[in-house]
């Protein structure tokens, strides 16, 4: 998966490109601090996190929106909503949504 964002110039780029995330395994690509130290030294607006440990972080959303970089996916708050199958399921009931019975 490749980390899209753009140039101030709305220039469609990827993290690989930069070359600052590519090296070292999808470890990196988990790194809160760095995606968004990279996003901001490349002035980018945006940043889609692809697939995987860092699209699951809710501290990533977070982390981008305190800078003003969108995260192009669901909020944290979405995330930490979701995230837990108590909540999901909780959250699914008091909108309306037919769940399966649980002991909870």
């Amino acid at each position: 998966p490749r980390a899209l964002s753009t140039t101030p110039a709305g220039v469609p780029f990827s993290f690989d490109d930069v070359g600052e995330l590519s090296v070292g395994g999808s470890t990196r690509l988990a790194q809160v601090d760095l995606i968004v130290d990279t996003a901001k030294r490349v002035c980018a607006d945006a940043v889609w996190p692809g697939w995987g440990h860092a699209s699951e972080n809710p501290a990533l959303p977070n982390a981008l929106e305190e800078v003003g970089i969108t995260f192009m996916g669901p909020s944290g708050r979405s995330m930490n909503l979701v995230g837990d199958k108590i909540c999901a399921n909780l959250l699914a009931q008091s909108v309306g949504v037919n769940v399966i019975p649980w002991s909870g």
